[in-house]
């Protein structure tokens, strides 16, 4: 039986063509502008600013891809449900686009209302939901899957983050930071300094029950069983009222925070980011190693987090899943999931999964597009890091392009490894 979309499903269930005829319509005339900008987040902060509505303009000018795609998949990272997009679009008198939710992706005839949410779906299995992401490798029940974790009580997990405090870290509470399928605080107990917990979000919809479990023991069995210094080290979890993964806690916090001097933090200087570049590039080579390949598929600056040394550890491991088999390079899936600005077209469009996805999002903050043109990089460089020297910028930004070509000619993160490696400090 078919699979039927109501208002309560997932906007990351929307199928390729649903993206495109949306794009059809408010790609135009500015019309995704206005929708990107009434986009919350979950808290009710602006999702996109400005600077990053203007970012998105720019790119997709260059590249010829759609902004209204971008917003969306972007706003997957809320999870939000097909309702949401509705009413924003209603807010906007986007009456095109609101028909054709209606009339073509609910399938609700013409002058019936529809505003519950509530219908059955024809089969809640949706086949997007039930491929598998990574297998474990000794087995299938949860002891060989998360060997080497301690298993934590729910109850242990809420003393040491005072009851999951939402109050910020900054501002004297717990909260480090979230995400589209839970939120990450920092524990404090003496046997265990330094604790950061994921809890993930309590989810009722079938579909995302569904998905909420795949990500835990994805996440789970990724990090239990791939050991390596710039992956985030796992420490625990919990399996009780909430899902809960317990990590080691990472001083510096995200790249992302890093770069922006939240919170009054000083500019990366140039040794430190380049040495941060080569981590996540062994990192990613490490998995990409395996047999078969896994592919993290979210690699933004974000999901990789720092240590106290400015070590660079790739985080959120729940979006990982295993790569081609044999002579195969790629592999498909049936749902997009990540962070879109940093998907590839493959992906974007066909759903193609390769080592190739990896290296495109590697690519994907070094530089802007903007500079083919005018091959001038200095306007870009961040003088706050101190000295760049006469090679090193132009040396990051040739491999920054390789990685974002076309998948026929981009470069893997294994080829592009050595020459990395070779770069020296200015």
């Amino acid at each position: 039986m078919s699979f039927k979309l109501t208002l309560s499903s997932r906007l990351k269930e929307l199928r390729p063509t649903h993206l495109s005829k949306l794009a059809l319509m408010l790609d135009p005339y500015g019309a995704w502008k206005e929708l990107a900008s009434k986009i919350k987040t979950r808290n009710g902060l602006d999702m996109f600013d400005t600077d990053i509505i203007n970012n998105i303009s720019h790119r997709t000018a260059m590249t010829g891809g759609s902004p209204t795609k971008e917003i969306i998949c972007s706003w997957f990272t809320s999870n939000p449900s097909i309702a949401d997009l509705r009413m924003v679009l209603q807010e906007i008198n986007a009456s095109r686009a609101v028909t054709y939710i209606n009339e073509e992706i609910l399938r609700v005839p013409s002058g019936v209302s529809d505003t519950t949410g509530n219908e059955n779906r024809d089969d809640t299995s949706s086949p997007a939901y039930t491929e598998p992401i990574v297998a474990p490798t000794d087995g299938t029940n949860d002891g060989n899957m998360f060997h080497g974790c301690e298993k934590f009580s729910y109850k242990f997990l809420q003393q040491v983050t005072d009851d999951f405090s939402s109050v910020p870290l900054s501002d004297g509470g717990r909260l480090l930071g979230e995400g589209g399928f839970g939120e990450v605080f920092k524990g404090i107990h003496h046997n265990y300094p330094d604790m950061a917990v994921k809890r993930f979000l309590r989810v009722f919809d079938e579909v995302d029950v569904r998905l909420s479990l795949k990500q835990f023991k994805t996440e789970l069995t990724v990090l239990s069983q791939c050991k390596h210094e710039n992956l985030l080290p796992l420490i625990g979890y919990c399996d009780e009222e909430q899902q809960c993964v317990v990590y080691q806690y990472m001083v510096n916090g995200s790249l992302e925070d890093r770069l922006a001097c939240k919170n009054g933090t000083h500019s990366l200087q140039v040794p430190v980011r380049l040495n941060i570049i080569k981590g996540v590039t062994r990192g990613l080579c490490y998995l990409h190693s395996l047999s078969p390949p896994l592919i993290h598929r979210d690699i933004k600056t974000a999901n990789i987090l720092l240590d106290s040394k400015f070590v660079a550890k790739i985080g959120d491991c729940g979006t990982v899943r295993e790569g081609p088999r044999g002579n195969k390079t790629s592999t498909r899936t049936q749902a997009n999931i990540g962070t879109c600005p940093y998907m590839p077209k493959e992906y974007l469009e066909d759903y193609e999964v390769s080592v190739k996805m990896d290296a495109y999002s590697l690519g994907v903050p070094t530089h802007i597009r903007e500079t083919v043109e005018t091959h001038d990089i200095s306007p870009l460089l961040d003088t706050k890091a101190g000295e760049w020297g006469p090679h090193l910028p132009h040396d990051m930004y040739k491999i920054s392009m390789k990685f974002m070509e076309y998948k026929s000619r981009r470069l893997t993160v294994k080829q592009a490894l050595p020459q990395i490696e070779s770069w020296k400090e200015p």
